[in-house]
């Protein structure tokens, strides 16, 4: 019920809809430029269901000056994001791109699927639409993904292929892709839920490319029709797709993945399980449950 042209973000006031709040908030106009302002900033979305038409991206204008800019649940309600009408390429529900300082909290992100006609050429290669409930790319630093529930997301609208992917058939709920030589760092993923995901050949939530120093702790991942929770390096198509990325940092590294539950990670094509170091270096694991 709110206005992004007479609302001015307060509680009695209150934009309209996340993009223009995340795009807007925490600005001062009176030099005539906008001018992030010297202090953190929270966006509360208040209670109800938000039918994105694009993308949420938060960008490298955010976290430049050291403060936190949080996306959150206002305190004792539920909102969610709707990523059923998206219908650019590549879409994401929300896209954290070479930001610092971000925490994402509370969320219920739901309704995501890949657009089979939608394709790139890449290099020579024809790249397939791929998509993710929570992407992190390029130059991060200091980003927190905690306390969301992220469900009901596939790689194909089409229910008869389900079953059948492809090994460039893919989507995830959470993503981390270190595509630049700046790594991304003081990664912290917690307490999200993760669940009804058919991820194709992609995993629950993955941590790949160049990112050093990330911690994955509390999560609940069940009911993924592949791998839940994958920390991974070394893989050629990054390379391929991001050619100025150096070999010897494709590779997360240096992270902990601690006291996750993990379930009915099951894929109907490859081998697949709860927890998987594929090409990651120096990862500890303990104290998660992983089963069926």
């Amino acid at each position: 019920s709110g206005s992004d042209t007479t609302g001015d973000g307060s509680f009695s006031h209150p934009w309209k809809t996340p993009r223009y709040a995340i795009n807007t908030a925490g600005y001062s106009w009176s030099t005539g430029s906008p001018v992030l302002v010297d202090s953190n900033i929270t966006i509360f979305l208040r209670d109800g269901t938000y039918y994105l038409d694009t993308s949420l991206y938060i960008g490298s204008n955010r976290g430049h000056n050291g403060k936190w800019t949080t996306l959150a649940a206002y305190p004792g309600e539920y909102p969610t994001l709707d990523g059923g009408n998206l219908t650019q390429k590549f879409s994401c529900i929300i896209i954290i791109d070479s930001a610092s300082y971000i925490d994402i909290n509370g969320l219920n992100l739901q309704n995501l699927t890949n657009d089979s006609t939608l394709t790139t050429v890449v290099g020579g290669d024809t790249v397939k639409d791929t998509r993710y409930g929570i992407q992190v790319a390029g130059a991060c630093s200091h980003i927190t993904i905690e306390n969301n529930d992220l469900y009901n997301m596939k790689w194909t609208r089409d229910t008869t292929k389900a079953k059948n992917p492809e090994p460039n058939d893919v989507l995830s709920a959470i993503t981390v892709l270190g595509n630049s030589n700046t790594p991304v760092s003081g990664l912290y993923i917690s307490n999200n839920t993760i669940h009804n995901i058919v991820s194709g050949y992609a995993e629950g939530m993955t941590v790949n490319g160049n990112v050093d120093s990330f911690t994955i702790i509390g999560n609940e991942v069940y009911d993924v029709a592949n791998i839940g929770i994958c920390a991974a390096g070394n893989y050629k198509w990054v390379l391929q797709q991001y050619p100025s990325l150096l070999k010897a940092n494709n590779q997360s590294r240096n992270g902990l993945i601690k006291d996750n539950s993990v379930y009915r990670c099951i894929s109907p094509v490859a081998t697949s399980a709860g927890i998987y170091l594929d090409g990651s270096l120096n990862v500890t694991v303990k104290g998660n449950e992983c089963y069926n």
